[in-house]
């Protein structure tokens, strides 16, 4: 099952394996995936679509219904607050969205340098600077990426996206943190990175990019690896204690 208009074109399926369903109906994509036995299912990727834009698209009523009860009692619903609701509409009607953990965890980040040149004191510092930045912006459920230049924070991902937060970078050196919000569902919209993301950052003269080990997942990550060697781009597994120091 796949969202029209958002599922990556470059991805193949076996003929007759994929039926795709508009943003908005969700009954039709529960009764699908029930015709054919299926009562569990996991959420892969993400929604490149606005509120606006979504309600246009003619939503039924158990899409309509999932946004009312992430309005109820918000000023502004975060993502994660949107998405528990999609899931547990999706519940109601009769197939159970579940965290895809237990098939990634060869996916998710390790702890310490993983690729690319050793950070100096530097690119160190700022990436602490970054990661705290980065916890901050996902307290409020605003993003889970912060950039930071020469001991200063210079941009939280907020609703932008890491490659729009990227073309932010002042100039060489930056520093990138991905993290995990606090307390987030991870059913979906896990913080990712992939040969993409490397690109982006050696474009924009991002120097080191960390990631929360075990909790953020690296796509491709041979080629992610390669990428970081290629462009001298730092990539860091960030361990999280208690008292979120990364280092």
């Amino acid at each position: 099952m796949r969202i029209a208009g958002q599922a990556e074109p470059s991805v193949r399926f076996a003929p007759g394996c994929v039926v795709e369903a508009p943003l908005g109906a969700m009954r039709r994509a529960a009764e699908v995936l029930r015709a054919e036995g299926v009562d569990r299912a996991f959420f892969a990727g993400g929604i490149g679509v606005s509120m606006k834009a979504a309600l246009s698209s003619r939503p039924d009523r158990s899409f309509a219904r999932a946004l009312r009860a992430a309005w109820q009692g918000a000023l502004r619903p975060g993502d994660d607050r949107l998405l528990r609701c999609f899931a547990d509409e999706m519940g109601r009607l009769g197939v159970r969205i579940e965290d895809p953990t237990p098939f990634i965890r060869d996916l998710l980040a390790g702890e310490g340098l993983l690729a690319g040149p050793v950070l100096d004191d530097a690119a160190r510092a700022d990436l602490i600077v970054a990661a705290r930045a980065a916890w901050e912006a996902g307290e409020e459920d605003r993003g889970q990426c912060a950039l930071a230049h020469r001991g200063a924070v210079v941009a939280r991902e907020g609703r932008m996206g890491t490659d729009a937060l990227m073309a932010r970078s002042p100039g060489p050196g930056a520093a990138l943190a991905k993290v995990v919000k606090p307390g987030q569902d991870l059913r979906f919209d896990r913080p990712t990175i992939g040969p993409r993301t490397i690109a982006t950052a050696a474009r924009r003269e991002v120097r080191v990019i960390g990631v929360e080990a075990a909790g953020v997942m690296i796509l491709e990550p041979s080629r992610v690896g390669a990428l970081c060697r290629a462009h001298g781009v730092s990539l860091f597994g960030l361990s999280a204690q208690t008292d979120r120091s990364f280092f």
